[in-house]
């Protein structure tokens, strides 16, 4: 229950985020405020939809162009909204990496129609979380096939092993896992 709590928290902070930065851009007047806004909505998209990959038990991306595909075959977004995804990776990648000269009047068009269709994404993945259990399972059988193999190792080496990380808590996505362990008194590295 705590973690289903942690990661619905989660969730509450980038679905604000992301209704924050809007908010921002729809009194922003200079463009190149407007232009960073732009970038970091979508960004901000990019993350919340890589959460629910993570979250939900997606195929891992290998690309930010995926992420809308992978979405919809989650049932998270329609086909447009996926599509719509993958057109923002695309200025997004523009922005940041500024290999392109930008029309700024395009920008200023997408901007005017990311503050509907940001907002329309979040209320998707919000209703789609509401619906769908969060909480990953703990122990799955990849996590007690590492418990044993440390234990193999570890056994009469440690004092103690504490196994954490991402992939404990079930995260496939990015996930890994961390070993923090209390060594003998007398113990040598040499």
């Amino acid at each position: 229950m705590v973690l289903y709590v942690k990661v619905l928290e989660r969730f509450e902070r980038q679905f604000a985020l992301i209704k924050a930065l809007v908010s921002e851009l729809e009194s922003e007047s200079s463009y190149r405020g407007v232009e960073r806004l732009v970038q970091l909505i979508i960004q901000a998209l990019l993350d919340l939809g890589l959460m629910v990959i993570s979250v939900f038990g997606g195929r891992r991306p290998d690309r930010y162009s995926e992420i809308g595909e992978i979405l919809q075959k989650l049932k998270v977004v329609d086909c447009d909204d996926a599509r719509l995804l993958r057109g923002m990776v695309g200025l997004r990648n523009i922005l940041v990496h500024a290999c392109a000269e930008v029309d700024r009047s395009k920008v200023s068009e997408f901007a005017d129609r990311l503050r509907v269709d940001a907002l329309r994404v979040v209320e998707k993945v919000e209703r789609f979380i509401k619906s769908h259990p969060v909480d990953p399972p703990i122990a799955s059988e990849d996590f007690m096939t590492v418990v044993e193999r440390l234990s193999k190792v570890l056994r009469g080496r440690v004092r103690a092993a504490f196994l954490f990380g991402g992939r404990v808590k079930g995260y496939r996505l990015k996930g890994d896992y961390d070993l923090a362990v209390l060594m003998p008194k007398n113990y040598s590295l040499l």
